[in-house]
């Protein structure tokens, strides 16, 4: 019975992703235009931000971390790590970027049994007041800009047998630059399997479905 509920959640969550990817991948719509129309932009990659990666271990390994994280960080690496955060956990990190551009990361988990991990977290991209320059005024207007990024997510994690774990985030994302701004949500799959030869791990994750 036991297994074959987890085959179940096993199969829930592939139907569950491929539908909702199939949903949500046909186009966003960006509103508020100077002339107050909303247009489509079909193929064109947004929330770049959402690819700045996160955790200074992760960073320090060049980003080869989707099969070693076990920590918070994981929601952004492989959401099949946050299974191994086995207590209530707090994770916050600030990056000043470049250009004067501000980076956030936050995130809190709770454990869910034995097995199962869940976590909400928040990244942001902020880059403060940029002055508007014009061909007949290059050294400003007077008048100021911002470019805002905000993602927030919930992260479900958990063990399905001893050595296989999965993991699966939802996020709303949310792009804002001076009065222009478009919102989404995207998706992240994961999983992690112990091979039990040597400390093996193998692991493998999707990012950014939407």
């Amino acid at each position: 019975m036991e297994w074959d509920m987890k085959k179940v959640i096993i199969n829930v969550l592939i139907i569950g992703i491929l539908g909702l990817t199939k949903a949500f991948a046909i186009g966003g719509a960006v509103s508020g235009s100077t002339t107050g129309e909303t247009f489509v932009k079909v193929g064109a990659a947004g929330a770049q931000f959402l690819k700045i990666p996160i955790g200074a271990r992760a960073n320090g390994l060049a980003g080869a971390y989707s099969s070693l994280c076990n920590d918070l960080s994981s929601i952004y690496w492989n959401p099949a790590g946050l299974a191994d955060v086995k207590g209530i956990s707090a994770d916050f990190s600030y990056t000043r970027w470049f250009a004067g551009f501000n980076h956030n990361f936050g995130a809190f988990a709770l454990p869910i049994g034995r097995n199962f991990t869940s976590a909400v977290s928040l990244v942001s991209l902020n880059s403060g007041n940029i002055e508007i320059t014009t061909l007949e005024k290059p050294n400003g207007t007077g008048l100021n800009y911002q470019v805002n990024d905000v993602a927030i997510a919930f992260t479900f994690a958990g063990y399905l047998t001893d050595q296989f774990s999965f993991g699966i985030t939802a996020k709303y994302v949310s792009n804002a630059i001076s009065n222009l701004s478009s919102q989404g949500i995207a998706f992240d799959v994961g999983t992690m399997y112990e091979t039990g030869i040597r400390g093996i791990r193998l692991g493998f994750s999707i990012h950014n479905l939407g």
